[in-house]
């Protein structure tokens, strides 16, 4: 395994990270990990009316992939309700940029923005998250600001 895998450790997903010592292994929580931890050890995102949930694979985003003809799907990670807003967060590490992350991204806002046409009870804003943009983006929940919120991966995605 190299650094940067993903290792499952006690029923728990982990970020193998590089040591000097080869007798020695440092792990890191995955960013799906830590953005659990931060949410519910966030008192004052907790406290704002704001609940969450894990999606575990009950909600799925269809996709299609360049070299593929079919399309696939995702399931993203996080279902944040703030009033009649629902945030949907994706994670992701840090800097991945990739084509395939920006076709998520992009079949994802087209959905959820023919799911906010099609009714007018609530409202979805899809987000991509790494874990460099977890402070600011519970700022944004807090402030009321997370609908106009773009993480630098995000905007990266988007270029």
């Amino acid at each position: 395994m190299n650094p940067g895998s993903i290792v499952t450790c006690r029923n728990r997903e982990w970020v193998l990270l590089p040591s000097d010592n080869p007798a020695v292994v440092l792990l890191l929580p995955s960013p799906e990990q830590r953005m659990t931890l931060l949410l519910f050890t966030n008192g004052s995102a907790r406290s704002s009316g704001t609940t969450f949930r894990r999606n575990q694979a009950r909600y799925g985003i269809s996709w299609r992939k360049r070299e593929y003809p079919k399309q696939v799907s995702f399931n993203p990670d996080f279902f944040i309700k703030k009033g009649q807003d629902i945030i949907v967060v994706e994670i992701k590490m840090d800097n991945d940029v990739s084509d395939e992350n920006r076709a998520k991204l992009r079949y994802a806002k087209e959905h959820f923005g023919r799911v906010n046409d099609l009714q007018k009870e609530q409202r979805y804003y899809f987000k991509f998250l790494s874990p460099g943009s977890f402070d600011l983006f519970f700022k944004a929940l807090r402030n009321g600001a997370y609908k106009d919120f773009k993480s630098e991966l995000e905007a990266k995605l988007e270029e």
